[in-house]
């Protein structure tokens, strides 16, 4: 045989082997997620559905292979990841949209309430009740309640405890505006477009996380994870390896930096401070808190006895002795940056400043995901917010 028939023999060996491999992912896969995964990468893999025109869903059963739309299709169009309603500026979720998520601990998927507005929790009207001091909850999936019921936010937990230990007259009414994704410049348009206009006594700010992703230059991706990248949205093979080299690529530290680092917390600062102005020149109490994070290095068990400040001491040091940091001890750096920022901005344009990262650095196994938190975890936010809140008279 000669070297040309050789070589022949060996493409179409490993493209057959390849292929073999794709369509025994894809088998497996399908018996996980549906079915329509042995569709991947084709244009049949999607059923399109119109938020405007949706019909009332029926679950389909976790291990039936067939029915009319897959498992991962209903649970895409359904999660509380998905919002398109867009509008300028900012984007957030369908009046009365059905939404659902679930519980990070015991994988249990719930409901989530969307009221007539887009947002979470029951509606509520433009213009306030007579004796009804509201407050407004400005963030992003922290404050929405990723992993939480809907009993289970801190704005809820906000309300009940802010009735339950005011000594006036008045009730408080505390409306939940977090929208999952969302950045401090994408919060600021919402509040501008539809927060202003619901008359709040009091604005609350809880996020960040969403300020961190790192330039797109940083990534410091090859051209063969780039080819990878393309044709991971045909193959899963290829997808999957995209996605466990994403996890696990070291992301090296770029000279320019900490300029970068710099630009992305002035901006987060610029965007507060726009949210500040509003505030003052409509008679808004505004006050912000800081928010607890981790750089998903560590186990929760770990996280309980680690502070929020000695974490980033061991990201920093990692980065000392490697040059390089996976993609979220990197964000977990850029987060530590912004929150480093926020007390002296606070402090200098005499802005109400809830410490959140103090409040839980001893209980940080609060911290389901990166970010979001347990049910405890919320009640824990609430307690610090609320003794903010009622060190003020509301009294007419």
């Amino acid at each position: 045989m000669s070297w040309r028939k050789k070589v022949l023999f060996s493409i179409i060996t490993l493209a057959g082997l390849f292929l073999v491999l794709e369509l025994f992912f894809r088998v497996i896969f399908s018996f996980y997620v549906g079915p329509s995964v042995l569709l991947y990468g084709t244009p049949f893999d999607r059923q399109k559905i119109q938020p405007a025109t949706r019909k009332k869903e029926k679950k389909p059963e976790a291990k039936t292979f067939l029915y009319s739309m897959p498992l991962e299709e209903w649970y895409r169009q359904r999660n509380v990841e998905i919002h398109p309603n867009e509008f300028k500026g900012y984007s957030k979720y369908f009046a009365k949209q059905k939404r659902i998520d679930f519980d990070l601990e015991t994988g249990e998927s719930f409901d989530v309430t969307i009221n007539d507005r887009g947002f979470r929790g029951r509606n509520f009207s433009d213009h306030k009740e007579p004796g009804v001091i509201r407050v407004l909850c400005l963030g992003a999936s922290s404050t929405f309640g990723y992993f939480d019921r809907d009993d289970e936010t801190y704005p809820v937990y906000l309300e009940q405890i802010l009735n339950e230990r005011y000594p006036g007259q008045e009730k408080f009414e505390v409306i939940n505006f977090g929208i999952p994704h969302l950045s401090s410049g994408e919060i600021n348009n919402l509040f501008l477009a539809e927060g202003i206009r619901l008359e709040p006594d009091i604005v609350t700010f809880y996020e960040g996380n969403n300020d961190c992703e790192p330039p797109q230059q940083w990534l410091n991706k090859s051209y063969a994870h780039a080819v990878i990248k393309k044709i991971g949205r045909t193959l899963i093979i290829a997808k999957f390896i995209d996605s466990i080299s994403s996890k696990y690529l070291k992301i090296l530290y770029p000279s320019m930096s900490d300029k970068f680092i710099s630009d992305i917390s002035n901006n987060f600062i610029e965007n507060i401070s726009r949210i500040n102005k509003e505030c003052r020149d409509t008679g808004i109490l505004f006050i912000v808190a800081n928010q607890q994070k981790n750089s998903q290095s560590f186990d929760r068990d770990e996280l309980k006895d680690l502070t929020y400040q000695e974490e980033v001491a061991k990201t920093l040091e990692k980065l000392r002795k490697t040059g390089a940091l996976l993609h979220p001890e990197l964000q977990f750096l850029i987060h530590s940056e912004l929150m480093k920022k926020l007390k002296p901005w606070a402090k200098t344009n005499h802005v109400p400043f809830v410490d959140v990262i103090a409040r839980l650095d001893h209980d940080r196994d609060v911290l389901v995901s990166w970010v979001h938190l347990s049910p405890k975890g919320n009640q824990m936010v609430a307690e610090a917010l609320a003794e903010r809140i009622l060190e003020y008279d509301y009294g007419n």
